[in-house]
């Protein structure tokens, strides 16, 4: 955590991560503020898949959106369940 890597990401892959050490849920489901208990929940409903990984991505960026709007403000969210295959 706090580590900035410079270069090819397969490169850094190999060399820095450990196998097995990425999480994308951990952090939002040990939070104790409401977003936690939502995150949690979620991974109880839903499992680790395709959507959690999104509701992980999205979740805490929408709260930072609405902590940053006006109250008279709005926010409009334009969600699309498209998966693009390489």
């Amino acid at each position: 955590m706090g580590t900035l890597y410079y270069g090819d990401n397969l490169d850094i892959l190999q060399r820095y991560v450990a196998d097995a050490s990425v999480d994308l849920y951990e952090e939002l489901e040990l939070r104790s503020d409401k977003l936690g208990s939502v995150m949690r929940a979620f991974m109880e409903f839903f499992g680790p898949n395709d959507m959690m990984a999104y509701l992980a991505m999205v979740a805490p960026r929408l709260v930072e959106l609405r902590r940053a709007l006006k109250p008279s403000g709005s926010l409009y969210l334009h969600c699309d369940a498209t998966t693009y295959e390489v």
